[in-house]
């Protein structure tokens, strides 16, 4: 597997985990969102899937409870976006649950988690995994057979998509100086900053974004799309988190105040 450059989608995971206890349609659910990710820097094929399971932390063997699986999309890159709805059965039968993921590509194991992540239900935490290039003998956790309740889907992605910038600080751009923004697989970044066109350098781990000095063209504008320019490159430097959700991505500052906000837009 080495020697491969890393394209990998973006995913959105919607567990419906309805089929694990008798039928309760109608009960509430609780929201789970995170993302997943690996550090190497590798090529997955065509039909690579990614596969996701809740395990049984209280058992020796982890058995798993609940799984799904979900086709890669041959474009995009990590780390792989999810939402993870539990119906409330399963949250209010009590026990120990920890998440677990796989991607799979030529019937082999390419990436897995190393432990299980805990899941703490009654609260709504952005999870984490870091996926482990796999080994010969790498345990599976003891599969179950996918859930027939249990659903994914793809949704945007955060690589090689033109984002629209909307919001600066709360304050909507304006309309006429399209702002953009987006991220190549080899993390530079840049787009139109309503004068100049600029560039950076990003630094991604986990839900964490830093956006490097940023270098731009030196084109003189209107002064109100200068001050507009100013406030974005501002905004760009003290990037710290990030999120998103669909064709929807917010850049967070470190104090979480919302310092750009953006929309999925035409390549």
């Amino acid at each position: 597997m080495a020697g491969r450059t890393l394209v990998a989608p973006i995913l959105v995971l919607v567990l419906l985990l309805a089929g694990w206890l008798p039928t309760y349609a109608a009960e509430p659910a609780q929201n789970m969102v995170g993302q997943i990710t690996y550090r190497e820097r590798i090529a997955l094929p065509p039909g690579a899937s990614l596969r996701m399971a809740i395990v049984d932390m209280a058992k020796p063997d982890l058995p798993e409870i609940v799984a799904a699986t979900a086709a890669i999309s041959p474009t995009g890159q990590v780390p792989l976006q999810f939402d993870f709805s539990v119906h409330s059965r399963l949250i209010n039968a009590g026990g120990q649950f920890g998440l677990i993921a796989q991607i799979i590509a030529d019937n082999q194991i390419w990436f897995a988690s190393p432990r299980p992540v805990p899941l703490q239900f009654g609260t709504n935490p952005s999870l984490a995994l870091t996926l482990s290039m796999a080994e010969a003998g790498t345990p599976t956790f003891f599969p179950i057979a996918d859930s027939p309740s249990v659903s994914l889907a793809v949704s945007g992605q955060l690589f090689e998509t033109k984002w629209q910038i909307m919001a600066i600080a709360g304050n909507p751009v304006t309309t006429q100086t399209g702002l953009t923004f987006s991220i190549a697989a080899d993390y530079r970044s840049g787009g139109n900053a309503g004068c100049n066109q600029y560039f950076a350098q990003l630094v991604l781990t986990g839900d964490k974004m830093s956006v490097g000095p940023i270098a731009a063209t030196r084109m003189a504008c209107a002064p109100a799309v200068m001050v507009q320019e100013a406030a974005l490159f501002a905004a760009l430097s003290n990037v710290d988190s990030y999120k998103l959700t669909g064709p929807e991505l917010v850049l967070f500052g470190a104090d979480g105040s919302d310092l750009l906000h953006l929309r999925a837009g035409h390549n």
